[in-house]
């Protein structure tokens, strides 16, 4: 704590006039008064700080549980996912299969048109 009265006795005690003296004592006083935090300023910010944390713990709790509830959706959509890509594979698989049946069909038919144009060819060529 700044002792004005002292600050005021050792400018004199140096030859400092008392009026000059007084004014540096006031300007100082004023100085320190208004750049020094009192004791009930530390308090009001320290009580102000603890509440500011106590509402950042809430709501780093409210947070935490919200992730929590993310990672439970997130493992939902990634079950549905893996059972979607599986019913794609399996449609994929019945899609070949069906495509490969097509395939034979197709041939087949192809085999006896070009085996029933050939005879046809050969009837023809015969009358001829």
């Amino acid at each position: 704590m700044f002792d004005s009265l002292a600050y005021l006795k050792k400018l004199e005690a140096v030859g400092v006039p008392r009026a000059q003296a007084e004014v540096q004592v006031e300007v100082m006083v004023h100085a320190l008064n208004d750049n020094f935090a009192t004791k009930e300023d530390v308090n009001r910010v320290e009580l102000s700080l603890r509440t500011d944390f106590a509402k950042l713990r809430g709501e780093f709790a409210e947070l935490r549980g919200e992730f929590a509830e993310l990672r439970g959706e997130f493992a939902k959509l990634k079950a549905e996912f893996a059972e979607f890509r599986s019913d794609v594979r399996a449609d994929f698989a019945s899609l070949k299969a069906t495509i490969e049946s097509l395939e034979s069909r197709l041939l087949v038919k192809q085999v006896s048109i070009t085996v029933g144009a050939l005879a046809l060819f050969s009837a023809i060529t015969k009358f001829l």
